[in-house]
């Protein structure tokens, strides 16, 4: 999958697994499951408030046969703990290599975020929610993105900014 066809509206999502990527005090990247159709999700951290409770994630719909067989091989490396699957567990470096592999082919096959999420727990539900829907809120979304692609820079990440692009309609 290459990304949504433009005609493909994203709703407001509901999820019930997530498979952590990077950790910092919670998931800050990885793979959340929509609870209703199963359908795969890379998410990734873009800004949080000073306290580090509120998170603000972007979504990109990934293609459900690819992730299940990443899964399949992780699992045969790593016992699943779903509902809430934290990677960073492996045991010796050559496991943690395999990961590495099966966690960035997925990562690579994320397309352009298509929405973006405001949170405490991704699992609880979405206190703020926006699609990326056109080339200004896409632009604007670069804009704020480009800053945040680290732990440190998450933490000086504008988050007021963010508050103000996921509150513009």
């Amino acid at each position: 999958m290459t990304g949504l066809p433009s005609n493909s509206a994203l709703r407001r999502p509901d999820f019930n697994r997530l498979l952590a990527f990077q950790v910092y005090d919670g998931p800050t990247s990885g793979v959340v499951f929509d609870k209703d159709t199963d359908e795969p999700f890379y998410f990734s951290l873009q800004a949080w408030d000073e306290n580090q409770e509120c998170r603000v994630f972007a979504l990109s719909r990934l293609d459900k046969a690819a992730v299940e067989r990443a899964i399949a091989a992780l699992s045969a490396l790593v016992q699943p703990r779903w509902p809430e699957w934290w990677l960073q567990l492996a045991e010796g470096a050559e496991q943690r290599e395999q990961i590495e592999r099966h966690v960035e082919s997925i990562a690579t096959a994320a397309p352009e975020a298509e929405a973006i999420v405001l949170t405490k727990d991704l699992l609880r539900g979405a206190d703020l929610f926006r699609p990326l829907l056109g080339a200004i809120p896409r632009s604007e979304f670069a804009k704020l993105s480009r800053r945040t692609h680290s732990a440190q820079e998450v933490a000086d990440s504008p988050y007021i900014e963010w508050l103000h692009f996921l509150h513009d309609t």
